[in-house]
């Protein structure tokens, strides 16, 4: 998947899934926020949304040890709700 654009990529085999998968995130409104490569120029990992404006800061990080795939961080911001006090 060619995230930059959203499209296959020339050398995918199962553009139907693709087109299944853009559509599911289309009536979802879903997007995804990784848009860095995490291992070598391939971005692998999704982390979609549908409130992308909490989403603060996505990055990657060294890979532990002699690995080549990188670790990606997410900074989010997470709204707890209300705490219900428990009446005795």
């Amino acid at each position: 998947m060619n995230w930059s654009n959203e499209s296959p990529s020339d050398t995918c085999r199962f553009k139907e899934l693709h087109d299944t998968f853009k559509e599911n995130m289309i009536n979802h409104n879903l997007e995804q926020m990784v848009k860095i490569p995490t291992r070598n120029n391939n971005i692998l990992d999704l982390f979609l949304t549908n409130i992308p404006s909490q989403v603060h800061e996505t990055k990657t990080l060294p890979g532990l040890g002699t690995s080549d795939y990188d670790i990606v961080f997410h900074e989010i911001k997470v709204n707890r709700g209300n705490i219900k006090q428990i009446h005795r």
